[in-house]
């Protein structure tokens, strides 16, 4: 006599006889065990003891009530949080168990798009499989310019990130001599990139905008001056999860200001993305006379707002060439002495103040008549970031370093170059300035 070792399956080795529901009364008889299963597949020859079929088709219907017990513990079990997925069109839970007969069940709690889940695949084998964009195309049955438009769609939805890593910007010999000279607490080098002039700028933006996340805490407060820079820096800040953060305006640029074209949106943007509180300042930049500009910083609202900038926690600014004002001084209000002075003498503009290449104030009477935050205040906040790009504004930079108005700064390569240059010959023209 044969028994079949897949008794206690929904359908005998797949012959048409079903199993017993009861094995024992199943095998009353050696005769209707035979007639039973006739599939020819996986049976076993027992002779005819009865006993012998017995063990062998409990030890199958023991495995299925265990599995069934199984299968009801996990139906009773709570499905309402967990999390749904989609099986050939229709959606269900996971603890759901009336699947549609013949559905491919595919359990994620991500949702992609066919074009997205073809680009991942794409990336994946033009990337990490080395593949060229025409071995890919016949792998995926595309054609080549479709893999070229879904590896441009893979890196517009962010499932590629290509990075440069550009070794001038890791110059540790220049890091180390502009940080021992200059006593600088970090800084950080941004690739020179002479055929994307614009690119530059938002590179200086995003390292501007992560170094300022790195020291960010609770309750600090932030003085910035608005300009160029402030607004790449502040289109490239993540949104922080930081209370009780002020944003304090401490300064406007002096060449925006005049060709009336200052950008003050970048101010609300930094407030809203760190759920800040902003103050900006209520008066204009420059004033005709140093009596009006004594007059308007003895207004209680003025007076505070300047007062308080010493007190800030990090300060974030900027400093431009001279060429940068050039063109504008003859808006400066400036007699011809004066004006003869800054075009001999003026290294650049520092928070809306001309200095030169040792930090002085160019001319006292038109510094008299600016309305922003002081040099000396701006020594005195506890972190001051500098960023600053092109060689032409290297000798302000330099100047702004020398008298410890910057202690982080971001810089572009070549212009640290420039600095260190320029610092060797004023050295070497001077032994004993340190």
């Amino acid at each position: 006599m044969w028994a079949c070792r897949r008794f206690a399956t929904t359908t005998c080795c797949g012959c048409s006889a079903r199993p017993p529901a009861r094995g024992r009364e199943f095998l009353a008889t050696s005769r209707e065990a035979t007639r039973t299963c006739r599939c020819g597949q996986q049976q076993t020859q027992t002779g005819c003891d009865p006993y012998h079929i017995a063990r062998l088709i409990d030890s199958c219907l023991a495995r299925t009530d265990h599995r069934n017990a199984r299968t009801a513990a996990s139906s009773r079990r709570d499905t309402s949080r967990l999390p749904a997925y989609t099986a050939d069109g229709i959606s269900f839970s996971l603890g759901q168990t009336d699947t549609p007969r013949g559905a491919t069940v595919r359990i994620t709690g991500v949702k992609l798009t066919r074009k997205e889940v073809l680009a991942i695949d794409v990336a994946h084998l033009y990337y990490d499989a080395g593949l060229t964009q025409a071995e890919v195309a016949e792998r995926v049955h595309v054609s080549r310019p479709t893999v070229s438009k879904l590896l441009a769609y893979a890196q517009r939805k962010g499932f590629v990130r290509i990075e440069i890593c550009d070794p001038r910007e890791q110059d540790e010999a220049l890091i180390e001599y502009l940080r021992e000279r200059f006593d600088l607490t970090e800084i950080r080098l941004v690739g020179t990139l002479r055929h994307l002039p614009g690119r530059m700028g938002s590179e200086l933006g995003a390292q501007g905008a992560d170094m300022l996340s790195s020291i960010l805490r609770d309750g600090d407060t932030i003085a910035v001056q608005t300009s160029s820079v402030l607004t790449n820096l502040a289109q490239h800040l993540d949104p922080a999860p930081r209370r009780s953060i002020k944003v304090w305006h401490m300064a406007r640029t002096l060449s925006d200001y005049l060709r009336g074209r200052e950008d003050m949106t970048a101010l609300h943007l930094i407030a809203n993305q760190l759920h800040a509180e902003l103050t900006t300042l209520p008066n204009p930049l420059l004033v005709d006379s140093v009596p009006e500009a004594n007059r308007l910083r003895a207004a209680t609202k003025t007076r505070d707002s300047l007062a308080r900038l010493a007190s800030a926690s990090i300060a974030v600014f900027s400093a431009a060439p001279i060429d940068a004002i050039a063109s504008t001084v003859s808006e400066l209000g400036l007699n011809r002495r004066e004006a003869e002075t800054i075009k001999q003498h003026a290294a650049g503009e520092l928070c809306a103040r001309i200095i030169d290449a040792e930090g002085r104030v160019c001319v006292p009477d038109l510094n008299n008549r600016t309305i922003s935050v002081t040099l000396p205040d701006l020594r005195h906040i506890e972190q001051k970031i500098l960023i600053a790009g092109g060689e032409q504004s290297a000798p302000v930079v330099r100047a702004a370093l020398v008298n410890r108005y910057v202690d982080r700064l971001i810089v572009d390569v070549d212009t640290a170059r420039m600095i260190a240059s320029l610092d060797s010959r004023c050295e070497s023209e001077t032994p004993n300035a340190r």
